[in-house]
């Protein structure tokens, strides 16, 4: 797919640029008007519809050991990340866009095999312009893109690449409604969403990575005779619930739940075979600066395979692949600043 890379550098220039077009929006909206000599203060009124919000955290821990006898590893390892906003809200005008990155990295001791290990990867984007039509339903308009940015590997393997930029990259399409019975959540429902998964990987395609179509090989299992899709699409139902809420100024929690579904599966009895991403944060403020986070994700897709092996004289064999739980947790203290 050779269009692939043109399209990751223009999601990742928006979503690189955020924050910095926020800003501008914001100098722009309160400039004044220069073909105005004499302004009263009445007319002195922030007309700015736009909004933004970008927040930076740095976590960091580390541990030392020294002849300890019950074992253990030294190490080193820190997380980035960026989470970014910028709205635009008039009258019955709603255009909410959210960027979320974030970088981990852990440095082991030497002996240990692979010893530099990545713990975080991920660059998210998220748009949505919603039409109102009624106090607490509007009509949606919903885009969303996930991807990361390095490679990653299977520790302590760190000589066969699962995963890398753009592959996969998740880009969901949907036109629904959304519904805010509260302040705090969101709801949204789209009876038709398209769900587009790139591999831009000919290795990874090749294989059959992520649900796209493998490579057909001939009798000598070597030779390719139909490269891999790098293109899965998928047309169903999706569903996304929004939490966010702040308590008492000292603790932020956010939440989403997404679901998706498949409904031209050439498997007739998986198209009622939901996707689940579940991914939430809790945040506790310490000072101004600092903040205790708590992390986690939850990923359930029939579409990503895992080897499943077993033991067959002395040797460890693959005998089928299946669909697994994924869980990703993290907890710590994060220097943050907010503007």
């Amino acid at each position: 797919m050779k269009f692939s890379g043109i399209i990751s550098a223009l999601i990742l220039l928006c979503c690189l640029t955020l924050p910095l077009t926020a800003k501008a929006i914001d100098l722009c909206c309160n400039f004044p008007d220069s073909s105005n000599t004499i302004v009263s203060d009445s007319l002195k009124k922030d007309t700015c519809y736009w909004s933004h919000k970008v927040k930076t955290s740095l976590t960091l821990s580390q541990y030392a050991y020294s002849n300890w006898a019950a074992g253990g590893n030294s190490s080193v390892s820190g997380v980035a990340g960026l989470d970014a906003n910028l709205k635009y809200e008039r009258n019955i005008i709603t255009f909410n866009n959210t960027m979320n990155v974030g970088y981990g990295y852990m440095f082991l001791s030497k002996e240990i095999a692979a010893p530099q290990r990545k713990t975080e990867d991920k660059l998210n984007f998220y748009s949505q312009l919603n039409y109102k039509v009624w106090k607490k339903l509007s009509y949606s308009l919903l885009l969303d893109f996930k991807t990361q940015f390095s490679n990653g590997y299977t520790y302590p393997n760190d000589s066969v690449i699962v995963s890398r930029f753009f592959a996969p990259g998740y880009l969901t399409l949907s036109f629904g409604v959304d519904v805010v019975p509260i302040k705090q959540l969101s709801v949204f429902l789209s009876p038709i969403s398209g769900k587009f998964t790139f591999v831009a990987d000919e290795k990874l395609a090749n294989a059959g990575a992520y649900g796209v179509t493998p490579a057909v090989y001939a009798e000598d299992g070597v030779t390719i005779l139909t490269q891999g899709n790098q293109l899965r699409s998928e047309l169903g139902f999706n569903f996304v619930l929004k939490y966010n809420h702040t308590i008492k100024e000292k603790i932020v929690i956010t939440s989403k739940f997404e679901l998706h579904n498949n409904y031209l599966d050439e498997d007739i009895t998986n198209r009622w075979n939901f996707d689940v991403d579940w991914e939430s944060k809790c945040s506790f403020l310490i000072t101004k600066h600092f903040t205790t986070n708590i992390y986690w994700r939850i990923i359930y897709d029939d579409n990503i395979k895992f080897a499943v092996y077993e033991e067959v004289d002395g040797v460890q064999v693959k005998i089928k692949e299946i669909p697994k739980l994924q869980f990703l947790e993290n907890l710590g203290i994060a220097l943050s600043f907010a503007f």
